[in-house]
């Protein structure tokens, strides 16, 4: 399955999610690294990340699993 890229704006400090079904973003922790949430109909996400990329790539991650019919949460501690 192929599915679009993940789109993000940039709102102040934090990166908010563009996608329909998803509501999400990216924020910078206090000290250093990122830090990504994720609400959809299959749950509530989040963690962190050392860098930008990394947050906006876990986020893609989950998404996906979602969008093949895969339970996102396997990998999630």
């Amino acid at each position: 399955m192929n599915i679009a890229p993940i789109r993000f704006t940039k709102i102040g400090r934090e990166l908010r999610l563009i996608r329909a079904g998803y509501e999400g973003g990216v924020v910078p922790e206090a000290r250093d690294g990122w830090y990504w949430w994720l609400r959809t109909s299959a749950g509530r996400f989040g963690g962190s990340a050392g860098t930008i990329e990394g947050a906006k790539s876990s986020i893609g991650f989950v998404i996906h699993k979602i969008e093949n019919g895969e339970d996102p949460t396997w990998r999630l501690v």
